[in-house]
């Protein structure tokens, strides 16, 4: 059986984010045809439990403490001088590269798969046979560098967006192909790389663990999923509660909102002080609260990528209203799989829409279901995987 070095910034289990769900389930559907040592970055000293679940997938699993990637004054000046992008230059850890080489000398890999471009600076002087930069993300940092005004903070993301189109220009040599998660970012990448093979392997769901169940529906309730640590979230649900659901509640007094996800570490009372709405904080399964709810509310302005949340939410029958931005990257038709709205009367307009229409709710469900089972189930893009990474 032929052997896999899998690099990771995010340790996979539990997997509690967007990043890890992927990581997780490519891990879990590569294993079933490659053995697989995952090297790994974690928040804190991993537990037995989650080394005896990953074990499961993985021969070995070795990890290390994440590195502060505070900068001083002069490390700031050398990152801004770097000709590679801050971030990475701030993030590198030679604890993590030693053990990548140690890995390298003593594993006889067929394969190196890295997970996301933080991981790019430890192949660089790789020598194993084939190297795979997995979910490779541009158009977050093009997104944001194109929607600045002119002025400082333009110039600021353009050099941003310079440094990583070198820098891609540069990793391009080193590794044979990469993968992405949408056609938008696949053109992209094609657009700064014309000559690197560009994949596509989409995010997905768990089709048998994500299934509707007999839950009852609360009357009016709304739930917006996702961890708040995560500014994109943050962002998203701040403008959901300033700016949609006072126009909701004009019409559905009732109406509440249940936020799942992390805040640790964050200002809550501005949330805490809504009386119609509720945190829960981590939990280990959110299924159980999306399904008692009748609209998943998916406000998201910014970002790159594409949003598991929709995708579960797909699966578990719960129907979605998103702006633009959160469908972005997804097969998603909208009025068909899901309501898409860009402005908060529009986005109110379509809570209210789905609240009132038990046969539009349905069908919006019928049709998302469908489209989940068909592109988006994890067996079938691990199996386009394994396939992609045998023929390379």
């Amino acid at each position: 059986m032929k052997r896999i070095l899998f690099l990771s910034y995010w340790f996979p289990y539990p997997a509690d984010n967007g990043s890890k769900l992927r990581i997780y389930n490519l891990l879990k559907q590569l294993s079933t045809a490659f053995e697989i040592d995952l090297l790994s970055f974690c928040g804190e000293a991993a537990s037995p439990w989650q080394i005896e679940h990953l074990s499961q997938y993985c021969q070995t699993i070795q990890y290390l403490p994440y590195k502060s990637s505070h900068l001083g004054r002069l490390k700031s000046l050398a990152g801004f001088l770097c000709p590679q992008p801050r971030s990475l230059f701030a993030a590198y850890d030679p604890d993590f590269q030693e053990l990548v080489n140690r890995a390298e000398k003593t594993g006889n890999y067929d394969a190196l798969l890295i997970s996301q471009i933080d991981m790019a600076p430890y192949a660089m002087r790789s020598r194993i046979p084939l190297r795979i930069l997995e979910e490779l993300e541009v158009s977050y940092t093009y997104d944001d560098f194109q929607s600045q005004p002119a002025g400082m903070a333009r110039l600021r993301r353009a050099l941003t967006w310079w440094k990583l189109c070198q820098y891609l220009r540069r990793i391009s040599r080193v590794f044979h192909a990469c993968t992405v998660v949408s056609e938008l970012e696949q053109k992209l990448v094609k657009q700064v790389c014309p000559h690197f093979p560009v994949h596509l392997v989409p995010n997905g769901v768990d089709i048998h663990y994500n299934r509707p169940a007999h839950i009852p529906q609360k009357p009016d309730a709304l739930v917006f999923s996702g961890s708040l640590t995560y500014h994109v979230n943050l962002n998203a649900a701040a403008y959901f509660l300033r700016e949609i659901f006072p126009l909701i509640q004009q019409q559905r007094p009732a109406a509440r909102l249940t936020i799942t996800g992390r805040t640790d570490g964050l200002d809550r009372h501005w949330i805490k002080s809504h009386p119609a709405v509720h945190l829960t904080g981590f939990v280990e399964d959110v299924r159980p609260i999306i399904q008692s709810s009748r609209v998943n509310v998916v406000p998201i302005l910014h970002g790159g990528g594409t949003r598991l949340k929709i995708l579960e939410s797909f699966a578990l029958g719960v129907p979605v209203v998103s702006t633009s931005v959160g469908i972005k990257g997804l097969a998603v038709t909208p009025g068909r799989e899901a309501l898409v709205a860009d402005s908060p009367d529009e986005f109110a307009r379509a809570v209210l829409q789905i609240l009132s229409d038990n046969q539009l709710s349905q069908s919006l469900v019928n049709h998302a279901r469908v489209l989940v089972e068909q592109v988006y189930d994890w067996e079938k893009i691990g199996a386009a995987f394994r396939d992609l990474i045998n023929q390379l």
